[in-house]
């Protein structure tokens, strides 16, 4: 009865980690696509919801991307580190 208890926790375990594994990569992925569109669009270009939006304004906001292609690649990496426990 232990035995097969057990299983079941193992089995929990690795469901859970790899669902965290997964939404670690998909959001690192999601956030340096958000960093690409800050480096490659003007601020009066960029979509209305993104932080930074401003009409009339040619500027690109270098700070904005930078933050997030770095909180990109973090996830990313602590998703692949997730993957090798």
């Amino acid at each position: 009865m232990l035995a097969a208890q057990n299983d079941v926790e193992k089995f929990d375990e690795t469901k859970e980690e790899k669902s965290m594994k997964l939404v670690l990569t998909l959001l690192g992925a999601v956030l340096l696509v958000i960093a690409a569109v800050y480096f490659l669009l003007p601020a009066d270009q960029l979509p209305g919801f993104f932080p930074g939006h401003e009409a009339g304004v040619t500027r690109m906001h270098y700070k904005h991307g930078i933050v997030s292609g770095v909180v990109g690649i973090v996830l990313l990496a602590a998703g692949v580190w997730m993957g090798r426990r």
